[in-house]
């Protein structure tokens, strides 16, 4: 059966390592955690979906349960916790900030891959990526009012990994993957749909939007399974089935509710599970070309002429994706980077994807040896770049151009073609995030109506012309997305991401030049530090042109870019045409699931600073 172990006062860090309690001073950012637990679940790999439903939330109650007996331990210390030093009894910041750090929250983490503090507590926390693997659903259950083959439906726990789904698809008879899923496929299922992880599909909105259901965890022996009234996914049949040692779930079968709970940012109790529409596995032909484009043309994403872009570039065929890469140094002077998907009607796999996305790229650190030509230039902050990226390249945009494989156009370019890759979806995206390299990146992201385009990225470039060329503008597309509380809220959205080096990273970079015998590389601490601040003025920056130009924006729930409380209730915080605002819709949402007691504990750090939830 599945079980949790559970380690005491472990050191735990999120991926990205921007996240640490306050009062320690080591290098590399983490937590420490009173009881982190770990889920397994490899002992039901081939049931089916609810059968595997049913283990894994009873092994939720019990940890529900543990999670009440913490509650109720004595406090030990003078704080109600036991300081780990001599030396923390001394430490004023420490003292100050140990109760805050202990408020008792029940912690949930998928891949740990958000920068925002909607992970991580140190009181309690369950790292749920082992709370995975995919069932199908039994024909028997399928409610028919679903309008739906139940062959096109996966059964998937909340901490199956895309790649996992998508390996689970691909196998006969299935042939099947996900409709979207971003530039990787590491991404846990719950995780993606919290903050609404937009999408690699044009014409389409985001993960959530595949969900046809989900089954929570809300309270020892209470759980609920949640889907729209109108398109409603279990029968009574598939419901029954869905008891826990006689507890039948509760039933929510609407619209409205499903909707504010689609995007539940980690605080509609524990997602045990999701049940996820797929897809037919078909083809892809990609086509990534480096091309100059000027102020005119982008006002074919204003308008979104997708396939007239393509044309452009050479296809005549509407593509299944589109993402643009711009120097924001120099939009209208470097070649743009255009990354395109078109379906194929060729049935057999061919080629290799040979993409570097670009956090990868950015990622990709070389030793601190500065090449000959960065030797011989004055300008520290290119020494520092040519140090870093590869290829002896002074900005992030050009080291991406170099290791994605961008080049002019071909001529005509047919998708059908012997001569190009044919690609399945699995084949096309990587696993993880940023080449697997923890910390180095820099990512905000920020969601316009696509109509503004063509303004938003004239006004940004311009407001980030005086900062170092160490990171990247990418634009990419999502329509009508579902959930409440999708950041990507308009109608057709342009996201525009930053990606750059970190301050970690590049705080890292200068204590170690900075501490080396070299001159050479001691002459680059100073410079290292400088583009430590980059990416936070560069996100800055955006920000204040959007609004200085009067664009409307919104911003990705889990990244960076300072985020505040006036920011997210100023764009779902008042009230719209039914009387109440998103957040309060969301929130009433969140009162019909979970039970009273219970709210104050599924909450976070990040929802608690927005406002969004009062403080427990």
């Amino acid at each position: 059966m599945p079980s949790i172990s559970y380690d005491n006062l472990a050191c735990w860090s999120n991926y990205h390592l921007t996240l640490s309690q306050r009062y320690t001073s080591q290098p590399i950012p983490h937590l420490i955690v009173k009881s982190l637990g770990r889920f397994h679940a490899s002992e039901i790999t081939a049931a089916d979906g609810i059968t595997r439903f049913v283990a894994t939330g009873r092994t939720l109650f019990s940890h529900l349960e543990k999670f009440e007996a913490m509650l109720k331990e004595p406090p030990k210390g003078p704080t109600g916790a036991e300081p780990r030093t001599a030396e923390d009894l001394n430490d004023p910041e420490f003292m100050k900030n140990y109760r805050i750090a202990e408020t008792p929250i029940v912690g949930l983490v998928g891949r740990g891959w958000s920068f925002s503090e909607l992970i991580g507590t140190e009181f309690s926390q369950l790292l749920c990526d082992g709370l995975s693997g995919t069932g199908v659903l039994d024909p028997q259950y399928l409610d028919p009012e679903a309008r739906l083959d139940a062959g096109m439906v996966a059964m998937a726990s909340g901490g199956t990994r895309l790649r996992e789904l998508v390996n689970w698809g691909q196998l006969q008879p299935r042939k099947l993957t996900v409709e979207t899923s971003g530039t990787h496929l590491g991404l846990t299922v719950a995780g993606g749909i919290a903050t609404a992880s937009h999408g690699s599909r044009i014409g389409f909105g985001g993960l959530q939007d595949c969900v046809l259901g989900m089954h929570l965890v809300v309270a020892p022996g209470q759980h609920v399974w949640i889907e729209p009234e109108d398109k409603p996914v279990l029968n009574d049949a598939g419901l029954a089935a869905l008891s826990i040692d006689g507890v039948a779930p509760i039933l929510v079968r609407d619209n409205e509710h499903f909707q504010n709970a689609l995007v539940h940012l980690g605080a509609m109790g524990i997602v045990n599970g999701v049940a996820v529409k797929m897809t037919p596995d078909v083809l892809h032909a990609p086509l990534r070309i480096a091309q100059a484009i000027d102020a005119d043309w982008l006002t074919l994403l204003d308008d979104g002429k997708f396939h007239e872009i393509a044309q452009w570039a050479g296809c005549d065929s509407k593509p299944y994706f589109y993402e643009l890469t711009l120097d924001p140094h120099g939009p209208f002077t470097s070649p743009a980077l255009h990354s395109f998907l078109f379906r194929t009607k060729r049935k057999t796999m061919s080629g290799t994807a040979n993409a570097c996305h670009v956090g990868d790229a950015i990622t990709s650190l070389t030793a601190l040896t500065p090449s000959a030509t960065a030797m011989g230039s004055t300008d520290l902050i290119k020494r520092a770049l040519q140090a870093v990226f590869k290829n002896n390249t002074t900005s992030a945009f050009a080291h991406y151009g170099s290791l994605a494989c961008f080049g002019p156009p071909k001529g005509p370019f047919d998708p059908d073609s012997q001569a190009v890759p044919a690609l399945n979806w699995a084949s096309l995206h990587p696993d993880e995030i940023t080449g697997d390299m923890a910390g180095a990146l820099y990512n905000a992201s920020f969601a316009i109506p696509s109509q503004a385009t063509s303004r938003a990225v004239a006004a940004i470039c311009e407001a980030v012309a005086h900062l170092p060329p160490s990171f990247v503008f990418t634009l990419r597309f999502v329509s009508q997305p579902a959930g409440t509380l999708a950041f990507t809220r308009f109608v057709e959205n342009t996201v525009i991401e930053i990606d750059g080096l970190s301050p970690l990273i590049c705080q890292l970079l200068a204590a170690e030049a900075a501490a080396s015998s070299n001159p050479i590389k001691q002459a680059l601490a100073p410079a290292y530090l400088q583009l430590a601040n980059t990416l936070p003025a560069g996100a800055k920056a955006v920000r204040e042109a959007l609004e200085a130009h009067s664009i409307q924006y919104s911003m990705h729930w889990g990244k960076l870019g300072d985020l505040d409380r006036a920011k997210v209730q100023a764009d779902f915080g008042s009230a719209n045409g039914s009387g109440l605002s998103s957040i309060e819709r969301w929130r009433a949402t969140r009162d019909h699931l979970i039970p009273e007691e219970w709210r104050s504990r599924f909450v976070n750090k990040q929802l608690l600073k927005w406002g969004m939830l009062p403080m427990p």
